[in-house]
Protein backbone atom coordinates (compact mmCIF):
# COMPACT_ATOMS: atom_id res chain seq x y z
CA UNK A 1 0.00 0.00 0.00
CA UNK A 2 1.61 2.84 -1.12
CA UNK A 3 -0.11 6.43 -0.09
CA UNK A 4 1.47 9.74 0.57
CA UNK A 5 -0.85 12.67 2.80
CA UNK A 6 -0.32 15.96 1.65
CA UNK A 7 -0.30 18.99 3.40
CA UNK A 8 0.65 22.26 2.48
CA UNK A 9 0.79 24.83 5.53
CA UNK A 10 3.59 23.52 8.24
CA UNK A 11 5.38 24.19 11.57
CA UNK A 12 9.09 24.07 10.86
CA UNK A 13 11.06 24.97 14.13
CA UNK A 14 14.59 23.42 15.31
CA UNK A 15 13.79 20.02 15.00
CA UNK A 16 10.14 20.30 14.73
CA UNK A 17 8.36 19.70 11.10
CA UNK A 18 4.59 19.23 11.47
CA UNK A 19 1.47 19.80 9.26
CA UNK A 20 -1.23 21.66 9.90
CA UNK A 21 -4.62 20.86 8.74
CA UNK A 22 -5.57 21.17 5.50
CA UNK A 23 -9.08 23.02 4.24
CA UNK A 24 -8.49 26.17 6.69
CA UNK A 25 -8.17 30.07 5.53
CA UNK A 26 -4.43 30.65 4.94
CA UNK A 27 -4.89 33.63 7.26
CA UNK A 28 -5.26 30.75 9.74
CA UNK A 29 -2.72 28.79 8.95
CA UNK A 30 0.02 31.66 9.09
CA UNK A 31 -1.27 32.80 12.32
CA UNK A 32 -0.99 29.52 13.86
CA UNK A 33 2.65 29.15 12.56
CA UNK A 34 3.39 32.47 13.64
CA UNK A 35 1.80 31.59 17.26
CA UNK A 36 4.56 28.63 17.09
CA UNK A 37 7.45 30.32 16.12
CA UNK A 38 6.81 32.35 19.54
CA UNK A 39 6.35 29.27 21.50
CA UNK A 40 9.13 27.27 22.98
CA UNK A 41 7.76 23.75 21.93
CA UNK A 42 9.81 20.35 22.27
CA UNK A 43 6.99 18.44 20.63
CA UNK A 44 3.72 19.40 18.82
CA UNK A 45 0.39 17.60 19.88
CA UNK A 46 -3.56 17.83 18.80
CA UNK A 47 -4.34 19.85 21.81
CA UNK A 48 -1.31 22.23 21.04
CA UNK A 49 -2.47 22.77 17.34
CA UNK A 50 -6.48 23.08 18.20
CA UNK A 51 -4.84 25.93 20.57
CA UNK A 52 -2.94 27.33 17.89
CA UNK A 53 -5.98 27.88 15.54
CA UNK A 54 -8.38 29.29 17.70
CA UNK A 55 -9.66 32.58 16.75
CA UNK A 56 -12.72 33.88 18.44
CA UNK A 57 -15.04 34.88 15.32
CA UNK A 58 -14.19 31.63 13.35
CA UNK A 59 -16.72 28.66 14.39
CA UNK A 60 -15.27 25.78 12.44
CA UNK A 61 -12.11 25.19 11.99
CA UNK A 62 -10.35 22.13 10.25
CA UNK A 63 -8.09 20.12 12.97
CA UNK A 64 -6.22 17.08 13.16
CA UNK A 65 -8.85 13.89 13.62
CA UNK A 66 -9.33 10.18 13.35
CA UNK A 67 -7.94 10.22 9.51
CA UNK A 68 -4.62 12.01 10.53
CA UNK A 69 -4.50 10.67 13.93
CA UNK A 70 -5.03 6.96 12.83
CA UNK A 71 -2.28 7.79 10.40
CA UNK A 72 0.60 8.55 12.48
CA UNK A 73 -0.98 6.12 14.90
CA UNK A 74 -0.44 3.10 12.21
CA UNK A 75 2.72 4.67 10.15
CA UNK A 76 4.23 7.30 12.28
CA UNK A 77 5.02 10.21 9.89
CA UNK A 78 5.83 8.46 6.51
CA UNK A 79 4.02 9.43 4.17
CA UNK A 80 3.32 12.57 5.12
CA UNK A 81 4.56 15.60 2.52
CA UNK A 82 4.64 18.75 1.49
CA UNK A 83 2.80 19.90 -1.62
CA UNK A 84 6.40 20.71 -3.87
CA UNK A 85 7.24 17.05 -2.69
CA UNK A 86 4.23 15.25 -5.32
CA UNK A 87 5.92 13.52 -8.37
CA UNK A 88 3.47 13.59 -11.47
CA UNK A 89 5.66 10.65 -12.83
CA UNK A 90 5.32 8.64 -10.19
CA UNK A 91 2.18 6.19 -11.09
CA UNK A 92 2.80 3.47 -8.48
CA UNK A 93 1.90 5.91 -5.60
CA UNK A 94 -1.92 7.61 -4.51
CA UNK A 95 -1.64 11.03 -3.21
CA UNK A 96 -4.12 12.01 -0.87
CA UNK A 97 -5.23 15.67 0.10
CA UNK A 98 -7.54 14.96 3.42
CA UNK A 99 -9.61 17.75 4.60
CA UNK A 100 -10.67 16.93 7.97
CA UNK A 101 -14.39 18.25 8.98
CA UNK A 102 -15.48 19.48 12.27
CA UNK A 103 -18.69 19.07 11.18
CA UNK A 104 -19.64 16.80 8.20
CA UNK A 105 -22.56 19.22 6.93
CA UNK A 106 -21.42 23.01 8.05
CA UNK A 107 -18.44 23.51 6.20
CA UNK A 108 -19.54 23.86 2.76
CA UNK A 109 -21.10 27.28 3.34
CA UNK A 110 -19.84 30.78 3.22
CA UNK A 111 -17.85 31.66 6.12
CA UNK A 112 -16.79 35.37 7.71
CA UNK A 113 -13.88 35.89 9.70
CA UNK A 114 -12.92 39.56 11.13
CA UNK A 115 -9.19 40.43 11.52
CA UNK A 116 -7.66 42.23 14.25
CA UNK A 117 -7.31 45.19 11.50
CA UNK A 118 -11.24 45.21 11.66
CA UNK A 119 -11.26 43.62 7.81
CA UNK A 120 -13.97 41.40 7.29
CA UNK A 121 -13.45 38.25 5.13
CA UNK A 122 -15.82 36.19 3.65
CA UNK A 123 -14.19 32.80 2.44
CA UNK A 124 -15.66 28.83 1.65
CA UNK A 125 -13.78 25.94 2.66
CA UNK A 126 -13.37 24.38 -0.93
CA UNK A 127 -11.77 27.82 -2.12
CA UNK A 128 -8.72 27.39 0.69
CA UNK A 129 -7.70 24.37 -1.27
CA UNK A 130 -4.83 25.23 -3.29
CA UNK A 131 -5.45 25.24 -7.31
CA UNK A 132 -1.92 23.03 -7.24
CA UNK A 133 -4.16 20.55 -5.66
CA UNK A 134 -7.13 21.08 -8.27
CA UNK A 135 -4.61 20.92 -11.12
CA UNK A 136 -3.44 17.56 -9.83
CA UNK A 137 -6.80 16.31 -9.17
CA UNK A 138 -7.67 17.40 -12.76
CA UNK A 139 -4.88 15.33 -13.72
CA UNK A 140 -5.79 12.44 -11.65
CA UNK A 141 -2.93 12.46 -9.67
CA UNK A 142 -4.26 13.61 -6.17
CA UNK A 143 -7.09 12.00 -4.63
CA UNK A 144 -9.31 15.31 -2.24
CA UNK A 145 -10.53 13.16 0.95
CA UNK A 146 -13.18 15.46 2.98
CA UNK A 147 -13.22 13.33 6.35
CA UNK A 148 -15.80 13.39 9.17
CA UNK A 149 -15.61 9.66 10.48
CA UNK A 150 -17.34 10.52 14.05
CA UNK A 151 -20.28 11.70 11.95
CA UNK A 152 -23.18 10.75 9.73
CA UNK A 153 -23.72 11.05 6.21
CA UNK A 154 -23.21 14.20 4.40
CA UNK A 155 -27.00 14.47 3.17
CA UNK A 156 -28.12 16.88 0.70
CA UNK A 157 -24.70 18.40 0.17
CA UNK A 158 -23.80 15.49 -2.18
CA UNK A 159 -25.70 15.95 -4.80
CA UNK A 160 -24.97 20.15 -4.75
CA UNK A 161 -20.97 19.28 -4.69
CA UNK A 162 -21.61 16.85 -7.19
CA UNK A 163 -22.79 19.86 -9.40
CA UNK A 164 -20.11 22.08 -8.05
CA UNK A 165 -16.95 19.69 -8.84
CA UNK A 166 -18.67 18.83 -12.33
CA UNK A 167 -18.80 22.23 -12.90
CA UNK A 168 -15.19 23.20 -12.41
CA UNK A 169 -14.21 20.05 -14.80
CA UNK A 170 -12.79 18.06 -11.86
CA UNK A 171 -13.54 14.51 -12.19
CA UNK A 172 -15.84 13.48 -9.11
CA UNK A 173 -13.97 10.11 -8.96
CA UNK A 174 -10.96 11.74 -7.36
CA UNK A 175 -13.55 13.45 -4.57
CA UNK A 176 -13.85 11.03 -1.94
CA UNK A 177 -16.19 11.67 1.13
CA UNK A 178 -15.60 8.95 4.39
CA UNK A 179 -18.26 9.39 7.33
CA UNK A 180 -19.45 7.40 9.84
CA UNK A 181 -22.73 5.72 7.15
CA UNK A 182 -23.30 6.34 3.58
CA UNK A 183 -25.85 7.91 2.06
CA UNK A 184 -27.98 5.52 -0.36
CA UNK A 185 -30.09 7.56 -2.60
CA UNK A 186 -26.95 9.87 -3.87
CA UNK A 187 -26.43 8.10 -7.31
CA UNK A 188 -23.67 10.51 -8.62
CA UNK A 189 -20.04 10.43 -9.56
CA UNK A 190 -18.34 11.00 -6.15
CA UNK A 191 -17.38 8.55 -3.52
CA UNK A 192 -18.55 7.36 -0.69
CA UNK A 193 -16.41 5.08 2.25
CA UNK A 194 -17.83 4.70 5.86
CA UNK A 195 -15.34 4.09 8.65
CA UNK A 196 -16.33 3.10 12.70
CA UNK A 197 -14.36 5.24 15.33
CA UNK A 198 -17.05 4.27 17.70
CA UNK A 199 -15.63 1.00 18.20
CA UNK A 200 -11.87 1.83 19.00
CA UNK A 201 -12.84 4.90 21.21
CA UNK A 202 -15.27 2.64 23.39
CA UNK A 203 -12.87 -0.29 24.10
CA UNK A 204 -10.33 2.08 24.74
CA UNK A 205 -12.13 3.59 27.34
CA UNK A 206 -13.06 -0.23 28.68
CA UNK A 207 -9.60 -0.35 29.00
CA UNK A 208 -9.15 2.27 31.62
CA UNK A 209 -11.99 1.52 33.41
CA UNK A 210 -12.90 1.94 36.68
CA UNK A 211 -12.36 5.87 36.20
CA UNK A 212 -14.49 8.59 37.17
CA UNK A 213 -16.23 9.90 34.59
CA UNK A 214 -17.70 13.37 33.36
CA UNK A 215 -20.75 12.80 35.28
CA UNK A 216 -18.98 12.15 38.74
CA UNK A 217 -19.63 8.65 39.80
CA UNK A 218 -17.29 5.87 39.22
CA UNK A 219 -17.42 4.30 35.77
CA UNK A 220 -16.61 1.23 35.05
CA UNK A 221 -18.12 -2.18 32.81
CA UNK A 222 -19.63 -5.05 33.89
CA UNK A 223 -17.51 -8.16 34.30
CA UNK A 224 -18.34 -12.18 35.06
CA UNK A 225 -16.89 -11.63 38.51
CA UNK A 226 -20.08 -9.51 38.95
CA UNK A 227 -22.27 -12.13 37.60
CA UNK A 228 -24.57 -14.19 40.05
CA UNK A 229 -26.99 -16.61 38.66
CA UNK A 230 -28.34 -17.03 42.15
CA UNK A 231 -29.61 -13.34 41.84
CA UNK A 232 -32.80 -11.86 39.87
CA UNK A 233 -32.61 -8.63 38.39
CA UNK A 234 -35.25 -6.24 38.81
CA UNK A 235 -35.79 -4.61 35.29
CA UNK A 236 -36.03 -6.23 31.98
CA UNK A 237 -34.70 -3.54 29.97
CA UNK A 238 -32.61 -1.03 29.44
CA UNK A 239 -32.30 1.79 27.17
CA UNK A 240 -30.68 5.28 26.77
CA UNK A 241 -32.36 7.86 24.89
CA UNK A 242 -31.09 11.27 26.39
CA UNK A 243 -31.86 13.93 23.81
CA UNK A 244 -35.40 13.69 22.56
CA UNK A 245 -34.36 14.77 18.66
CA UNK A 246 -34.99 12.06 16.66
CA UNK A 247 -38.59 10.63 15.34
CA UNK A 248 -37.68 7.19 16.73
CA UNK A 249 -36.87 8.14 19.95
CA UNK A 250 -40.55 10.33 19.95
CA UNK A 251 -41.84 6.89 18.78
CA UNK A 252 -39.92 5.05 21.38
CA UNK A 253 -41.05 7.10 24.15
CA UNK A 254 -45.07 6.78 23.60
CA UNK A 255 -44.69 3.07 22.70
CA UNK A 256 -42.83 3.00 26.57
CA UNK A 257 -46.28 4.87 27.69
CA UNK A 258 -48.77 3.56 25.78
CA UNK A 259 -47.71 -0.16 27.34
CA UNK A 260 -46.31 1.49 30.62
CA UNK A 261 -42.99 -0.32 30.03
CA UNK A 262 -41.14 1.71 32.76
CA UNK A 263 -41.86 -0.30 35.40
CA UNK A 264 -40.43 -2.97 33.63
CA UNK A 265 -37.02 -0.59 32.65
CA UNK A 266 -34.84 1.82 33.32
CA UNK A 267 -35.05 4.54 30.65
CA UNK A 268 -33.92 7.58 29.95
CA UNK A 269 -35.68 10.82 27.96
CA UNK A 270 -34.14 13.61 28.83
CA UNK A 271 -35.26 16.36 26.27
CA UNK A 272 -37.14 17.83 23.42
CA UNK A 273 -36.59 20.25 20.30
CA UNK A 274 -40.59 21.28 20.30
CA UNK A 275 -41.32 19.17 17.68
CA UNK A 276 -42.95 16.02 18.69
CA UNK A 277 -45.52 15.96 16.16
CA UNK A 278 -43.72 16.44 13.30
CA UNK A 279 -41.20 13.20 14.62
CA UNK A 280 -43.93 11.03 16.16
CA UNK A 281 -45.80 11.53 12.38
CA UNK A 282 -43.32 9.71 10.95
CA UNK A 283 -44.54 6.27 12.80
CA UNK A 284 -48.27 6.91 14.08
CA UNK A 285 -50.75 8.59 12.30
CA UNK A 286 -53.11 10.09 14.84
CA UNK A 287 -56.21 12.51 14.42
CA UNK A 288 -54.44 15.96 15.57
CA UNK A 289 -56.73 16.66 18.88
CA UNK A 290 -54.84 13.17 19.71
CA UNK A 291 -51.81 14.08 18.51
CA UNK A 292 -51.59 17.09 20.52
CA UNK A 293 -52.91 15.44 23.44
CA UNK A 294 -50.03 12.54 23.17
CA UNK A 295 -47.31 15.11 22.50
CA UNK A 296 -48.45 17.26 26.02
CA UNK A 297 -48.13 13.84 27.78
CA UNK A 298 -44.96 13.43 26.16
CA UNK A 299 -43.21 16.99 27.19
CA UNK A 300 -44.37 17.18 30.59
CA UNK A 301 -43.38 13.56 31.14
CA UNK A 302 -39.73 14.98 30.71
CA UNK A 303 -36.97 14.79 31.70
CA UNK A 304 -36.78 11.03 32.55
CA UNK A 305 -33.49 10.25 34.18
CA UNK A 306 -31.39 7.34 34.95
CA UNK A 307 -28.16 8.88 35.61
CA UNK A 308 -27.91 12.83 34.90
CA UNK A 309 -30.36 14.08 38.41
CA UNK A 310 -27.37 16.38 39.67
CA UNK A 311 -27.53 17.70 36.05
CA UNK A 312 -29.20 21.04 35.55
CA UNK A 313 -31.27 21.82 32.75
CA UNK A 314 -28.21 23.50 30.62
CA UNK A 315 -26.29 20.57 31.70
CA UNK A 316 -28.85 18.40 30.72
CA UNK A 317 -28.19 18.85 26.92
CA UNK A 318 -24.54 19.33 26.64
CA UNK A 319 -22.95 16.75 29.15
CA UNK A 320 -20.42 13.74 27.57
CA UNK A 321 -21.95 10.62 27.14
CA UNK A 322 -19.29 8.52 25.86
CA UNK A 323 -17.10 8.08 29.35
CA UNK A 324 -19.86 7.44 31.67
CA UNK A 325 -21.00 3.74 32.52
CA UNK A 326 -23.02 3.11 35.62
CA UNK A 327 -22.59 -0.95 35.82
CA UNK A 328 -25.25 -1.02 38.31
CA UNK A 329 -27.33 -0.21 35.95
CA UNK A 330 -27.05 -3.23 33.68
CA UNK A 331 -26.46 -5.70 36.30
CA UNK A 332 -29.88 -5.14 37.08
CA UNK A 333 -31.39 -5.30 33.59
CA UNK A 334 -31.33 -8.24 30.97
CA UNK A 335 -32.13 -6.82 27.68
CA UNK A 336 -30.66 -3.60 26.15
CA UNK A 337 -32.72 -1.20 23.75
CA UNK A 338 -30.36 0.25 21.73
CA UNK A 339 -31.65 3.20 20.50
CA UNK A 340 -28.98 5.16 17.77
CA UNK A 341 -28.94 8.19 15.83
CA UNK A 342 -30.34 7.12 12.54
CA UNK A 343 -33.94 5.14 11.87
CA UNK A 344 -33.79 6.05 8.13
CA UNK A 345 -34.65 4.42 5.05
CA UNK A 346 -31.76 4.26 2.06
CA UNK A 347 -28.74 4.75 4.75
CA UNK A 348 -26.04 1.95 5.83
CA UNK A 349 -26.08 1.72 9.33
CA UNK A 350 -24.90 4.73 11.71
CA UNK A 351 -22.90 2.50 14.33
CA UNK A 352 -22.00 4.94 17.59
CA UNK A 353 -20.90 3.98 20.96
CA UNK A 354 -24.44 3.53 21.61
CA UNK A 355 -24.12 0.26 19.91
CA UNK A 356 -21.31 -0.98 22.03
CA UNK A 357 -22.47 -0.13 25.81
CA UNK A 358 -24.79 -3.46 25.80
CA UNK A 359 -21.32 -5.06 24.52
CA UNK A 360 -19.16 -3.97 26.51
CA UNK A 361 -21.51 -5.02 29.62
CA UNK A 362 -22.59 -8.76 28.96
CA UNK A 363 -26.10 -7.91 27.23
CA UNK A 364 -28.09 -8.86 24.94
CA UNK A 365 -29.82 -6.45 22.76
CA UNK A 366 -32.17 -5.22 20.26
CA UNK A 367 -31.14 -2.92 17.57
CA UNK A 368 -33.14 0.05 16.45
CA UNK A 369 -31.13 1.48 13.84
CA UNK A 370 -30.63 1.71 10.19
CA UNK A 371 -31.20 -1.97 8.11
CA UNK A 372 -28.15 -3.81 8.04
CA UNK A 373 -26.82 -3.04 11.26
CA UNK A 374 -26.83 -6.37 13.23
CA UNK A 375 -25.13 -7.66 10.01
CA UNK A 376 -22.33 -5.31 10.57
CA UNK A 377 -21.91 -6.28 13.94
CA UNK A 378 -21.26 -9.73 12.78
CA UNK A 379 -18.95 -8.87 10.37
CA UNK A 380 -16.82 -7.16 12.76
CA UNK A 381 -16.76 -10.43 14.63
CA UNK A 382 -19.83 -9.96 17.15
CA UNK A 383 -22.27 -12.68 18.06
CA UNK A 384 -26.27 -11.79 17.38
CA UNK A 385 -29.85 -13.53 19.42
CA UNK A 386 -30.98 -14.80 16.86
CA UNK A 387 -33.88 -16.78 16.32
CA UNK A 388 -34.62 -16.33 20.22
CA UNK A 389 -34.61 -12.64 18.70
CA UNK A 390 -36.39 -12.37 15.45
CA UNK A 391 -33.84 -10.75 13.68
CA UNK A 392 -35.07 -10.35 10.55
CA UNK A 393 -36.34 -6.84 11.53
CA UNK A 394 -32.42 -5.79 10.38
CA UNK A 395 -33.25 -6.87 7.04
CA UNK A 396 -36.67 -4.72 6.68
CA UNK A 397 -35.49 -1.23 4.56
CA UNK A 398 -38.95 0.33 5.32
CA UNK A 399 -38.55 2.07 8.29
CA UNK A 400 -42.06 2.02 9.42
CA UNK A 401 -42.17 -1.63 8.67
CA UNK A 402 -38.74 -2.26 10.55
CA UNK A 403 -40.78 -0.31 13.61
CA UNK A 404 -43.23 -2.88 14.13
CA UNK A 405 -41.26 -5.45 13.97
CA UNK A 406 -38.69 -4.15 16.82
CA UNK A 407 -41.80 -3.35 18.52
CA UNK A 408 -42.88 -6.62 18.69
CA UNK A 409 -39.65 -8.48 20.22
CA UNK A 410 -39.81 -5.35 22.36
CA UNK A 411 -43.28 -6.61 23.78
CA UNK A 412 -42.29 -10.35 23.64
CA UNK A 413 -39.80 -9.64 25.92
CA UNK A 414 -42.45 -7.89 28.00
CA UNK A 415 -44.66 -10.49 28.15
CA UNK A 416 -42.11 -13.11 29.13
CA UNK A 417 -41.75 -14.39 32.63
CA UNK A 418 -39.06 -12.83 34.56
CA UNK A 419 -37.17 -16.69 35.70
CA UNK A 420 -37.32 -17.54 31.95
CA UNK A 421 -35.99 -14.35 30.71
CA UNK A 422 -33.59 -14.53 34.01
CA UNK A 423 -32.67 -18.63 32.96
CA UNK A 424 -32.34 -17.30 29.20
CA UNK A 425 -29.80 -14.73 29.97
CA UNK A 426 -27.04 -17.21 31.85
CA UNK A 427 -28.13 -19.48 28.64
CA UNK A 428 -26.56 -17.32 25.93
CA UNK A 429 -23.53 -15.96 28.31
CA UNK A 430 -20.90 -17.91 26.52
CA UNK A 431 -21.96 -15.42 23.50
CA UNK A 432 -21.96 -12.59 25.51
CA UNK A 433 -18.44 -12.96 27.35
CA UNK A 434 -17.15 -13.39 23.32
CA UNK A 435 -18.59 -10.24 22.37
CA UNK A 436 -16.97 -8.77 24.93
CA UNK A 437 -13.96 -10.03 24.75
CA UNK A 438 -14.03 -8.78 20.84
CA UNK A 439 -14.64 -5.48 21.94
CA UNK A 440 -11.36 -5.08 23.68
CA UNK A 441 -9.77 -6.63 20.86
CA UNK A 442 -10.22 -3.37 19.30
CA UNK A 443 -8.08 -1.10 21.28
CA UNK A 444 -5.90 -1.85 18.32
CA UNK A 445 -7.82 -1.24 15.21
CA UNK A 446 -6.97 0.12 12.56
CA UNK A 447 -10.34 2.17 11.37
CA UNK A 448 -8.26 3.25 8.06
CA UNK A 449 -7.11 0.31 7.33
CA UNK A 450 -10.04 -1.19 4.45
CA UNK A 451 -10.71 2.30 3.53
CA UNK A 452 -7.17 2.80 2.83
CA UNK A 453 -6.38 -0.49 1.08
CA UNK A 454 -9.34 0.50 -1.21
CA UNK A 455 -8.13 3.88 -1.91
CA UNK A 456 -4.60 2.53 -3.26
CA UNK A 457 -6.38 0.04 -5.53
CA UNK A 458 -8.10 2.77 -6.97
CA UNK A 459 -11.24 1.90 -6.24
Amino acid sequence: MNIKLIYTDWIRKENITFPLPNGNLKYLNDLAVQRAESLEIEKVTKNLINELLQYDSVKFVQKHDYFYLTWTEFFKNDGLIKLEDVDESDNETTYLYVVELDYCNDNFVDRKLVRNTGEEITYNMLTQIPAKIYSLVRKNKVKIVFSCIDNKCFEGHLASLDVRFRMQMIPRENIIFISGNINLDYKGKLKQKSAICAIKDVALIMAGYPERGSLGYISDYVRTTDLDENKFRNKKFLCWNRTLNRSHRYALLYFVQKYNLFDAGYFSFLNSFGNCQDCLDYFYKFPKQEMDRICKEIESALPIQIDTFDLNSQGLESFRTIDNNKKEIYMDSYVHIISETEFRENRTPYITEKTFRPIMNLQPFIMVNNAGALTKLKELGFKTFHPFIDESYDQEANPQERWNMITKEILKFYSMPMEELHKWYFSILDDLIHNQNKLLEYTKYNILEDCLKELSNGN
